[in-house]
């Protein structure tokens, strides 16, 4: 396919890439929606870091493609809900050592839900190091109300 499209002056190597990062496997006209609709949540949140979540929502539906309707569970390690805002918080901004990645999380927050906080260890550069055990080594567990949620705080 992408060589078809070279004699219309695209790069078939970027048309190759495009094709593997946004459609399915086997299928180059079956859209993955959800690498496109986090593409553009990224961008959205690219050109505007905070957002009234509603106004978020609208906005990212209004800029997907059909069939590509977006899900907030797709913007784990992308943006964080503060109160009615969602603010720009991408992962791959963060440092990849352990200890100043945790340093950046928790200047952003100083609690933390696990589910909020585990899409933000992918990517962490340790050998032999787990989701698990780096919460262990980095942060601290409370539990403030029996049978309540747990929170993640620095241990530093």
């Amino acid at each position: 396919m992408a060589s078809a499209v070279a004699a219309d002056g695209f790069d078939p190597a970027l048309v190759e890439h495009c094709i593997s990062v946004f459609c399915t496997a086997g299928d180059p006209c079956a859209l993955r929606a959800p690498a496109v609709a986090l593409d553009r949540a990224q961008r959205l949140l690219r050109d505007q870091p905070r957002w009234r979540a509603s106004e978020f929502t609208a906005a990212w539906a209004a800029a997907c493609p059909e069939g590509c309707a977006p899900d907030a569970a797709w913007l784990a390690g992308e943006a964080l809900e503060e109160g009615e805002w969602l603010v720009a918080f991408p992962a791959a901004g963060l440092p990849k050592q352990p200890r100043a990645r945790f340093a950046a999380l928790f200047a952003q927050r100083q609690r933390w839900s696990r589910a909020a906080l585990l899409p933000y260890l992918e990517g962490v550069e340790e050998v032999g190091a787990t989701a698990e055990g780096l919460l262990l080594a980095h942060c601290r567990l409370s539990q403030p109300v029996k049978d309540g949620p747990a929170w993640y705080s620095a241990r530093f």
